[in-house]
């Protein structure tokens, strides 16, 4: 393979059918080559680079998380990056700004990847260039897998608007600190352009446990959670007003459940809500049994945000049985679930299902989805 027509393509393995049938759409005839975990694949093809990542980008694929160019395949020893640092010193122009990320996927290197990062990146400074995290000239990153370096260099101009940023969260261990959930959720958030300013008051189906809601808080809109299960209210910043709203038949039940939490927010009776006087409502209801009318006006809501573990019909029915909540061109996030994997039918029988009410549906398999795709709509 030559190293200048090879790429890596990021894609989740469960899904890598849909992604190989995705990348004959967009690239035409191109070569699968050694090289594939279950994070990605590496190919070659005969086109301009700048032809191929446009491609991505303006091809909006619902499968394939990232595709970037291949520089370069070297072996490395464990603690040991001189031929890494050597192949970067070629590639790299004199006093250039730089910033490497790396991602260690199953290694020989003993060692994680932020650690990586600083040693590769000191000994490029010690000989001139310069580390840049915010605007750098040149985006390096690096590939760990096995015995094996995958290197590959971006130019500022060529780094895509739209880069679902792989390394960003896997390489720095972050995992253990930042659920899974917030993690998708900062994924659609940023792929699909939801401008957060816009975010003053949120409709969180299915709420439980909280992470999205949590989210949202932090963005510092209003939230309405609805789940019959209990949040973690403990994970809402401390100054944020809780209110829990119940039937009147589960208020004690409520309350005592309540009672034995770490935060133990307001319980008030469901048909006293008042969303002025709240910064999270947490409405204790099934979300699908929820009459509308309980939650307030129509068009108050700027976001509806649904992630149920119900078929994808049943979700979709569900965005349209809240959908007149929402402003007019009022965001939707919606996970829609795989439990039988065929997610192309889903994507077109949820879609459907949504043209009643929304507009702009798109569907992305994010890198935190698992056997799920995330739906982002408008409201008409």
């Amino acid at each position: 393979m030559d190293n200048g027509n090879g790429y890596i393509v990021f894609s989740d393995l469960r899904f890598r059918k849909e992604a190989l049938d995705e990348l004959k759409a967009l690239l035409g005839d191109f070569k699968r080559e050694k090289g594939s975990t279950e994070k990605f694949f590496v190919i070659s093809a005969d086109m301009e680079k700048d032809k191929v990542l446009s491609r991505f980008v303006d091809g909006n694929p619902v499968f394939i998380d990232n595709i970037i160019p291949l520089s370069g395949i070297l072996e490395f020893s464990k603690g040991d990056y001189k031929a890494v640092t050597d192949f970067l010193l070629q590639r790299l122009k004199k006093n250039q700004s730089f910033r490497i990320e790396v991602l260690n996927v199953r290694s020989d290197a003993g060692e994680n990847a932020k650690s990586i990062e600083v040693k590769i990146g000191s000994a490029l400074e010690s000989l001139g260039f310069r580390a840049d995290l915010k605007a750098p000239e040149a985006f390096v990153y690096i590939i760990l897998s096995g015995k094996t370096a995958l290197v590959g260099m971006l130019d500022r101009q060529d780094i895509l608007k739209e880069r679902l940023d792989e390394f960003r969260h896997a390489s720095k261990g972050e995992e253990k600190k930042i659920s899974r959930a917030s993690h998708k959720l900062a994924e659609a958030i940023e792929l699909f352009g939801i401008d957060t300013s816009r975010l003053k008051i949120i409709l969180d189906i299915g709420a439980a446990p909280g992470s999205w809601s949590v989210h949202f808080s932090n963005l510092g809109a209003k939230v309405v959670a609805v789940d019959n299960a209990l949040l973690d209210y403990s994970k809402f910043n401390g100054d944020k007003h809780i209110v829990v709203a119940a039937e009147p038949r589960f208020i004690e039940q409520t309350k005592e459940l309540v009672a034995k939490m770490e935060r133990k927010p307001e319980v008030i009776e469901i048909d006293k809500i008042d969303t002025a006087r709240f910064d999270i409502l947490h409405v204790r209801r099934r979300a699908l049994d929820l009459s509308t009318h309980l939650l307030g006006s129509p068009r108050q809501f700027d976001l509806l945000a649904i992630d149920m573990n119900v078929e994808p019909d049943a979700a979709a029915e569900a965005a349209n049985h809240y959908s007149d909540l929402l402003k007019e061109h009022g965001y939707l996030l919606l996970t829609v679930k795989l439990f039988d994997r065929k997610a192309r039918e889903n994507i077109r029988k949820v879609s459907g299902i949504l043209e009643k009410e929304f507009d702009s549906i798109r569907a992305k398999k994010l890198p935190h989805n698992r056997l799920e795709l995330t739906l982002f709509a408008t409201k008409r």
